[in-house]
C-alpha cells in the first residue's frame, strides 16, 4: 500500500490515553497523550477516534495539530472515549532526541590504537581506555567533571589555590576549631567586627568602635577597655535595662545568689550573719572608688528546713567626713522598719520585736519624724483597721491642717478634738438648737396616764448651729429632737398655757419619762420650766412634757417666743 509522507511501521499503533475525565459539554480541544507523554499524529487520518461507542469521521468531527486533538462539537460530560494511533512512520528529516542507541550505530573505521594520547586510547568501536599508570593532564579535565568523591581524603588545597572569598559558600568544618589573625568582620558591614585585640581577651565592635569586651580576669567590660580591679561587670553606658515580654504576670528580674559551696551550681545552706548580696554605689574619691552608700541581704537567724531563709535588708550611707559607712535602715525578717541615727547600736533594738517602726533608740540625745507638706496641705497619722475599706483606712487619726495651723486627733472615724492655732481645745460636733412654737397648740393633754410621754410639739427651728458632718436633728412635726451624736447634752424648756396651773414637767427619752429630769415648781403658774444635763445614744429621740395636776387632759398652749420654747446644746 502506497503512502503519503512517512510509511507506518508495523506494529507500532498505540493507544491514546482516555481524556474522557475531561468532557464538560463546552471544551472542545484536548491534548492527546500515550502513557503520560504527548504524541503527535500525522494526521487526522493517522488516529482512529472513538466517542460514545461511535467511530469519528477525520477532518469532518474532528482535526489533529501537533498533540491537540480539536472537536467540531463539544464533547459531553460522562461521554466515552477511545482513540488509536495508527503506525507512525520515521522522518528522515527530524530525529527524536535520545532515540538513536548503540545498537543502532555501525562500526568504524577507526582501528585499535589508532589514535592515542597520554595513554589515553580509541577503539574500533569508539570507545576510550586509559592506561592504569598514565596520567590526565589539567586541560584534558572537563569543566566541572571532577566531583567531591573523586577527591581523596588527605588531599590538601594550599590556600594559594582558593579564591580571595568564598562567596556564597558556607564554610563548615568537623574539627574542633577554626583559627584566625585578628578579626571576624561582617563582609557588608566592614565596621562591624569581632576582635581578639591581646592575649585571652575578645571585643565586639559596632560602627567601628568597640562596645564589649571580656577581658583575660574574665571581666565583662561594657563601653570600656580597662577594668577596675574586683568588679566583675562593668558598663559605661548611663542606664542598664531588664526587659521581660510577654502576656502573663510575670516580670524581669536581677538574681543575686549565694551558696557556701565553691561550686555555684552546688547548695550549701548558709548562716547566721552571712551576706547574701549586695547593691553597691561607688564614687570617686582622692583614694579611688569607694563605697558612699550600699543595700545589702543579710541571713538574720539559722535557716530552717524548705525555704525558710529568715533574712534582713540593710541600708547604709556614708555621713559628710566619716570616711565610712553607716546602717541607716534596716526591713527586718519580719517585717518591722528601724531607722537609727548615727552611733546608734541595734543592739538598742532588742527586744521590740512588736513595733512595726522604730526610730532612734534610748542612747540617741534627738530622734524624730517629720511630715513635710505645703502651706495648704495636711499632714497626716492614720490608723486603719479591719478590711482596710474606706471608713476603716483611718478609723483613728492625727491630721495637721497647715492652712489653718490646727491639728485634729480622731477616734471611731470621726474627729474628736481639735487644737487651733493659739493652742486652744476645741470641741469637734458642735450643736445648739432652738425651737418654739407657731401658733397656739390646741387640746395638749397635759395630764399623767396615757399622755405620761406626750411631747409638746414645737412646730418652728429658730437656730441650729452644727458641725457640717452633723445632719439636722428636729422634726417639727412631733416636736422631738433626735441625736446627732454620742455625748453629754443640756436640755432646757418652757412651755405657756394661760389659765392653766403646771405643777411640774420632764423630759422624755424614747418616748419614755427620763429620769432625774423632773422639775417641780416652787409655785404653781401658768408658765413651767425645765432643765436637764443627760448623756445621750446617737438615735436617741428627746421631747418635752408639761405637767399640769387635775387632771388637764386638753389644753391650749401659747405661742410665745419668751415662754414656750426649748434650747438642746451637745456639751461634749
Amino acid at each position: 500500500m502506497a503512502y503519503i509522507g512517512a510509511e507506518p511501521v508495523p506494529g507500532q499503533n498505540r493507544e491514546v490515553d482516555d481524556i474522557s475525565s475531561s468532557f464538560n459539554g463546552s471544551t472542545t480541544a484536548f491534548t492527546l497523550q500515550v502513557s503520560g507523554v504527548n504524541v503527535s499524529p500525522e494526521s487526522a487520518n493517522n488516529i482512529l477516534v472513538n466517542l460514545g461507542g461511535v467511530l469519528q469521521n477525520p477532518g469532518t468531527d474532528y482535526t489533529i495539530a501537533a498533540s491537540t486533538i480539536t472537536f467540531t462539537t463539544a464533547p459531553a460530560s460522562g461521554l466515552s472515549f477511545f482513540a488509536l494511533v495508527l503506525g507512525a512512520g520515521i522522518n528522515t528529516a527530524t530525529v527524536a532526541d535520545q532515540t538513536i542507541g548503540p545498537s543502532k550505530l555501525i562500526n568504524t573505521a577507526v582501528t585499535a590504537g589508532s589514535y592515542t594520547t597520554a595513554d589515553i586510547t580509541v577503539d574500533a568501536q569508539g570507545r576510550i581506555t586509559a592506561a592504569a599508570s598514565g596520567s590526565i593532564s589539567g586541560a584534558e579535565i572537563a569543566d566541572q567533571a571532577v566531583t567531591n568523591a573523586k577527591v581523596n581524603n588527605s588531599a590538601a588545597i594550599a590556600g594559594t589555590k582558593i579564591s580571595p572569598d568564598f562567596g556564597s559558600q558556607a564554610i563548615s568544618t568537623t574539627n574542633d576549631s577554626v583559627t584566625i589573625g585578628d578579626s571576624i568582620i561582617h563582609s557588608g558591614d566592614t565596621n562591624t567586627k569581632i576582635r581578639f585585640p591581646a592575649a585571652d581577651t575578645i571585643s565586639f565592635e559596632t560602627g567601628g568602635s568597640e562596645v564589649l569586651r571580656i577581658d583575660s580576669s574574665g571581666r565583662l567590660l561594657f563601653g570600656l577597655t580597662s577594668s577596675i580591679s574586683g568588679v566583675g561587670i562593668q558598663l559605661r553606658t548611663a542606664f542598664a535595662q531588664i526587659y521581660k515580654s510577654g502576656n502573663d504576670a510575670s516580670a524581669g528580674f536581677l538574681d543575686i545568689l549565694k551558696t557556701r559551696n565553691s561550686d555555684a551550681a552546688s547548695n550549701t545552706v548558709l548562716q547566721n550573719g552571712d551576706v547574701i548580696g549586695s547593691l553597691r554605689f561607688r564614687g570617686s574619691a582622692s583614694d579611688g572608688y569607694v563605697n558612699g552608700a550600699f543595700i545589702r541581704a543579710v541571713v538574720n537567724g539559722t535557716p530552717g528546713s524548705g525555704n525558710d531563709l529568715p533574712t534582713d535588708l540593710q541600708f547604709h550611707t556614708m555621713p559628710d567626713g566619716s570616711g565610712s559607712t553607716d546602717e541607716r535602715l534596716r526591713i527586718t525578717s519580719n517585717g518591722a522598719l528601724h531607722i537609727k541615727s548615727a552611733g546608734t547600736s541595734y543592739n538598742d533594738f532588742t527586744g521590740d520585736s512588736d513595733a512595726g517602726l522604730i526610730i532612734g533608740s534610748s542612747s540617741n540625745s534627738n530622734s524624730g519624724v517629720m511630715i513635710r507638706t505645703g502651706t495648704s496641705g495636711t499632714g497626716r497619722v492614720n490608723f486603719g483597721d479591719g478590711d482596710g475599706v474606706s471608713s476603716d483606712r483611718s478609723r483613728g487619726f492625727v491630721h495637721y491642717i497647715h492652712s489653718s495651723n490646727t491639728m485634729n486627733i480622731g477616734s471611731n472615724a470621726s474627729t474628736r478634738l481639735a487644737i487651733d492655732s493659739n493652742g486652744f481645745c476645741k470641741q469637734l460636733n458642735k450643736y445648739h438648737l432652738v425651737v418654739q412654737r407657731s401658733g397656739n397648740l390646741t387640746g395638749y393633754d397635759a395630764s399623767s396616764g396615757s399622755a405620761f410621754g406626750t411631747a409638746l410639739i414645737y412646730n418652728s427651728i429658730a437656730s441650729e448651729f452644727k458641725d457640717s458632718n452633723l445632719s439636722s436633728a428636729f422634726n417639727t412635726s412631733n416636736g422631738l429632737f433626735t441625736v446627732p451624736v454620742d455625748g453629754i447634752y443640756f436640755l432646757e424648756a418652757s412651755a405657756y398655757a394661760p389659765g392653766i396651773t403646771f405643777s411640774q414637767g420632764w423630759f422624755t427619752i424614747n418616748g419614755a419619762r427620763s429620769s432625774y429630769s423632773d422639775w417641780v415648781q416652787g409655785a404653781a403658774g401658768s408658765i413651767v420650766n425645765c432643765n436637764n444635763m443627760v448623756k445621750l445614744s446617737a438615735g436617741n429621740t428627746v421631747g418635752f412634757h408639761p405637767h399640769s395636776g387635775g387632771g388637764n387632759s386638753s389644753i391650749t398652749i401659747n405661742a410665745d417666743a419668751n415662754h414656750t420654747w426649748m434650747r438642746i446644746t451637745f456639751i461634749g
